[in-house]
């Protein structure tokens, strides 16, 4: 994938249920792009990169990124 050649990179969603997500993506003709990661164990924050059947990359994670960057200095 050559990112630079494109509009934008990526773009982000918030969604507790991210497996449920991830499986709706598939399910409606996208891909799972990495595993389901998680972030930050001790909060239970989770992380994936999907695509969509056009090739955009969505990136989802569990919480908001000021919840997941908070007290992270």
């Amino acid at each position: 994938m050559e990112y630079w050649k494109n509009g934008f990179f990526h773009i982000a969603i918030t969604d507790p249920d991210i497996e449920g997500k991830v499986a709706e993506i598939v399910r409606e003709g996208g891909l799972q792009r990495s595993k389901i990661l998680m972030l930050i164990p001790e909060e239970e924050i989770k992380v994936c990169y999907c695509e969509d059947p056009f090739g955009n990359v969505i990136e989802i994670a569990t919480h908001r990124y000021e919840l997941m960057l908070a007290n992270r200095g």
